[in-house]
């Protein structure tokens, strides 16, 4: 995972016997390896929820596998996740896949095509700000606020996906 907080497999598979696990959250962004785990997990504990993190791969995880999702979008953009998983959950491709053409850019705006991280939270912020919802773009040290010319890419982001 590039989270560099992961489980391996066979952790999550002794995790999976205990009798009061009732989901995993896998984080692994390499999707052969995320739709394997699944499968091992489930054959293992089917009654054992399997939930995502991805917020760029909800769609296809939750069109592959995945019995849900717990996701920094959803307080980013939750109407957004809403009308993409009950897409997905009604069988709906064309409106999922509409939902995710807002997701995309969504997702390279805040993670910047790096790791889940820091960075990450910061443009969040930063376009919660932008998105009204929050107060101030002013971060709690020692995180650095973001440079101008980052502010005014995330500003221009928002306004070509319709956010501003």
């Amino acid at each position: 995972a590039w989270t560099k907080v992961g489980y391996s497999p066979a952790e999550m598979l002794e995790m999976v016997k205990h009798p009061r696990v009732v989901a995993i959250k896998m984080g692994t962004r390499d999707m052969a390896r995320w739709l394997y785990d699944y499968e091992q997990l489930k054959a293992a504990a089917p009654n054992v929820s399997i939930i995502t993190c991805h917020d760029e791969y909800l769609l296809p995880t939750l069109l592959e596998a995945g019995d849900g999702a717990l996701i920094g979008f959803a307080g980013f953009a939750p109407e957004l996740m809403i009308k993409l998983v009950d897409a997905c959950v009604a069988g709906d491709l064309k409106a999922a896949k509409q939902a995710q053409k807002t997701v995309a850019p969504l997702a390279r705006l805040i993670y910047n095509f790096g790791e889940p991280g820091c960075s990450a939270h910061q443009r969040m912020k930063v376009a919660l700000w932008m998105m009204g919802k929050f107060s101030s773009p002013v971060f709690r040290r020692p995180i650095r606020p973001l440079h101008e010319d980052q502010i005014e890419r995330i500003r221009r982001a928002l306004q070509d996906i319709g956010y501003l």
